[in-house]
């Protein structure tokens, strides 16, 4: 789904959504929509 709204998501991003389980899913769903770049996210959520 993340290639459908934007085709040029970074892998670390896809491999990070791949790896998550339920609760980090939902972690991830808030905050994808409040950043403003894919930068912003990987930023808050894939290098923790």
């Amino acid at each position: 789904m993340l290639r459908r709204i934007n085709p040029e998501v970074p892998q670390d991003i896809l491999t990070a959504v791949e790896k998550a389980d339920t609760t980090d899913l939902e972690k991830m769903t808030l905050l994808i929509m409040d950043q403003p770049s894919f930068e912003a996210f990987r930023t808050s959520f894939c290098q923790s």
